[in-house]
């Protein structure tokens, strides 16, 4: 006897699944060109490289999200231990993309620029902590899939 909810989850999740990958796709090509951009205009304008390392987050965070939709999809449940531990991971990532590209993008041009001044700063703006903020937010998610993982396997042994 098949389970009706699992076949159900299974269907909503793979249009998401694909549309993850889609914009996956999308926002390496957008990471690819910004890089060529800066690269073919002289290396003058910083900025490409800050929409570059975002849309290469973006990347990351999508694939994340494909391959999580991808677990749910194949095993029809939405806890495992597979699925918590990407989640963490999207965290972190989410965390650091809402800290670094903008740091990351000044010590990009000033190695790819000599003539530009020579130095760190650590840029930080409300944009930087709403992206940190909702990193945390999504591993206080994943420490909820850690509960639901355990009462689905309490579940599980009693069923």
């Amino acid at each position: 006897m098949k389970d009706k909810k699992a076949e159900s989850l299974k269907k909503r999740t793979f249009a998401d699944m694909i549309c993850s990958f889609v914009i996956a796709t999308v926002s390496l090509f957008v990471f690819i060109i910004k890089l060529w951009v800066y690269f073919s205009a002289g290396k003058t304008y910083p900025g490409h490289i800050i929409y570059g390392l975002y849309a290469l987050f973006v990347f990351a965070f999508t694939i994340i999200t494909g391959l999580i939709l991808l677990e749910v999809s194949k095993i029809g449940r939405p806890f495992s231990k597979k699925i918590i531990n990407k989640l963490r991971v999207l965290a972190i990532l989410v965390i650091a993309a809402g800290l670094l590209p903008d740091s990351a993008a000044i010590v990009i041009h000033n190695t790819f620029n000599p003539a530009a001044k020579v130095g760190f700063e650590f840029v930080f703006s409300t944009k930087n902590l709403i992206i940190s903020v909702v990193g945390v937010i999504i591993g206080i998610i994943s420490e909820i899939f850690v509960y639901g993982y355990e009462l689905q396997d309490d579940i599980d042994l009693i069923a």
